[in-house]
């Protein structure tokens, strides 16, 4: 019974761990909070914009964000930047083909998967003219 329970234990771990990895690897964009948290494993932004050393958070910051990249994320846009400050958010962007500059400063306290959902949302999800990387 205990060797039964056991195999049961590591088939469960075994299928979870396989489709996080599925996740990571499929080209379809996530669409909720808990696909974005199973693509993020560990990571979260560092969202107090405090850095030891010039750079360090912007970095780090956009490794994470760069999870995503592989959805299009930067297709939609001309330029993208997520910027903290003291745990306030704000998003820089500028659609691909507008003159439009928008700074978008509504997500304190908003944690990192739904940061990224509402970034998927304004980018992949948004209607938007794509540019072609062909």
């Amino acid at each position: 019974m205990e060797a039964l329970k056991k195999l049961t234990e590591e088939l469960d771990q075994k299928f979870e761990n396989d489709f996080n990895e599925y996740l990571r690897k499929t080209t379809e964009p996530p669409k909720t909070r808990a696909q974005v948290r199973k693509i993020l494993g560990d990571r979260r932004f560092e969202m107090s914009g405090f850095e030891a050393r010039t750079g360090e958070c912007t970095l780090h910051n956009q490794e994470v964000l760069n999870v995503f990249a592989k959805y299009g994320l930067y297709d939609y846009t001309e330029y993208l930047f997520l910027d903290f400050y003291k745990g306030h958010p704000t998003l820089y962007l500028r659609y691909w083909r507008s003159e439009e500059h928008l700074v978008l400063d509504h997500m304190e306290g908003w944690t990192t998967s739904q940061i990224i959902l509402e970034i998927l949302k304004l980018t992949v999800y948004s209607g938007k003219e794509k540019r072609s990387r062909l």
